[in-house]
């Protein structure tokens, strides 16, 4: 597996997703538009996920390239509380702050898209991250959740 995990096939996938929901949201304007949300309050708030999720991505590239090119696997820094936050960050962040910038009903079904694709896909990531570090990633897998910090988490 390449540095780039499944992110190829999930990028394509949630493309040809969200072009397609970008389509029926224009196709069914203004019926499909989150008129219940004002528009100044969408944008700032999608401003700020967007903006969030983007120093995030950064963060977690780095970290990653780094630790990819050493042969090591990364653990710490946002790793520590998510196993796959590049990929956190467009479900959980990214996407959801342009769908409220869009104020698009049918563009809240993009990031649970994100999500499913993601767990159909992890697997063989995940398989190639246990044959290259064994019981080390085995041990991180158990206590650091792939998409969502687990609670008891931030306990520590």
């Amino acid at each position: 597996m390449s540095r780039w995990g499944i992110g190829p096939a999930f990028t394509l996938l949630t493309l040809a997703y969200s072009a397609l929901v970008i389509i029926i949201h224009r196709a069914l304007l203004p019926s499909t538009r989150m008129e219940f949300i004002p528009a100044p309050v969408a944008t700032g708030c999608g401003v700020v996920l967007v903006a969030l999720g983007v120093l995030l991505w950064v963060v977690s590239l780095n970290a990653l390239h780094r630790a990819y090119s050493a042969g090591r696997l990364v653990t710490d820094g946002v790793y520590a509380y998510v196993r796959h936050p590049i990929y956190a960050v467009f479900i959980v962040l990214i996407m959801p702050g342009i769908v409220l910038m869009l104020r698009s009903l049918p563009g809240l079904t993009i990031p649970v898209f994100m999500y499913l694709i993601f767990r159909a896909l992890i697997g063989a990531e995940e398989n190639y991250l246990r044959a290259t570090f064994g019981e080390q990633y085995e041990t991180y897998h158990r206590r650091v959740g792939a998409v969502f910090p687990r609670l008891g988490r931030f306990r520590e």
